[in-house]
């Protein structure tokens, strides 16, 4: 259920409430732009499904996915001893679309290609006794990588960590479409050796683990939302969901289908999925065909050459979207 959450980007603005030191107390914290309950949890209390306790205990929050940059939050049971990690150069700046970025930047993929990877994740807590390794790296934490100044590599050089995931068949023809990609982080170089690196992890989305890839690091432009209806008929099957827990796709979360650049399809092209209708009797014995009724819209957030990311980013009624729906175009990018 990663995915809850919205996505997150780091900077850190807590209150401490008067309350005697070193006790367990609620602090007050301030919001900031592209702050998550999944990283302040992650960052403060080093387990980021506590986010869960962070929601209980502040009933203002509705959806646990938005919080909003100036709001004050309570952090329930904090210690005031414990010192939170602070990030002096983001890798996404504040003044541009976080939201958006995010969204695309950790969308993941089928990638119909074998991946190339830069280099990989060799080991974790490069900061802690090595007698006692974590399980996981999260957002704070520092690896040791397989890259290099013999590959190029310098400090402050920035890279995406993928977890290579399940094989993708399509759920109509049992054709293999890819294997599937997910974003776990990004990380930072800040150690750089001649066969190797000290990388911190800037923005973890996924349990960071050794093995994963290191890519790249490329920020990715917002997506422009086409508003004009399609002429062209063109229909996809969804193929995949982000979340490796769910079975079904909320509104915000992300979806890959079998349709890509291949098909001229771009970022901002837009798809509706429906619940068709079927022929049911009128009072008067007359067979009568309901019409299709749309359930959800998708955006279309990235593309590889025969498949595609894309966001539900409206719910319309509660049904919701599965492997294996059929979803069509109704709005693609102009020329």
């Amino acid at each position: 259920m990663l995915n809850r959450i919205c996505l997150s980007l780091v900077a850190v603005g807590l209150l401490v409430l008067a309350l005697p030191s070193g006790e367990a107390i609620a602090s007050a914290y301030v919001v900031q732009q592209g702050d998550t309950l999944w990283d302040l949890a992650s960052r403060f209390y080093r387990d980021p499904e506590y986010w869960k306790v962070i929601w209980e205990a502040n009933a203002g929050i509705r959806d646990p996915h938005w919080i909003y940059p100036g709001d004050v939050i309570v952090l329930p049971n904090y210690s005031a001893g414990y010192e939170s990690v602070s990030l002096s150069a983001s890798t996404v700046a504040q003044n541009e679309a976080i939201i958006a970025r995010l969204r695309i930047e950790t969308a993941g993929m089928v990638a119909v290609d074998p991946l190339v990877p830069q280099g990989y994740v060799v080991e974790l807590d490069a900061e802690e006794d090595h007698d006692w390794p974590g399980e996981y790296a999260y957002t704070g934490d520092l690896l040791h990588t397989d890259i290099g100044s013999e590959q190029g590599a310098s400090v402050n050089d920035v890279f995406q960590i993928l977890d290579k995931g399940e094989e993708v068949l399509h759920p109509n023809t049992g054709d293999r479409m890819g294997d599937l990609v997910r974003v776990a982080g990004i990380c930072r170089l800040v150690e750089v050796g001649q066969e190797g690196s000290v990388a911190l992890v800037e923005h973890c989305y996924l349990p960071i683990l050794p093995g994963q890839i290191l890519v790249d690091y490329t920020p990715a432009s917002a997506v422009v939302v086409n508003t004009e209806p399609v002429l062209p008929s063109l229909s996809a099957w969804v193929i995949g969901l982000q979340d490796p827990d769910c079975e079904t796709a909320y509104m915000a979360d992300v979806v890959y289908i079998d349709r890509g650049s291949n098909d001229d399809l771009r970022p901002g092209d837009m798809f509706s999925a429906y619940r068709y209708g079927d022929v049911q009797s009128s009072p008067g014995d007359e067979s009568v065909r309901t019409l299709d009724v749309p359930i959800a819209d998708l955006v279309v957030l990235s593309t590889e050459s025969s498949t595609a990311a894309a966001l539900v980013c409206g719910n319309i009624t509660s049904n919701l979207i599965e492997v294996g729906d059929r979803i069509h175009l109704v709005r693609r990018q102009q020329t």
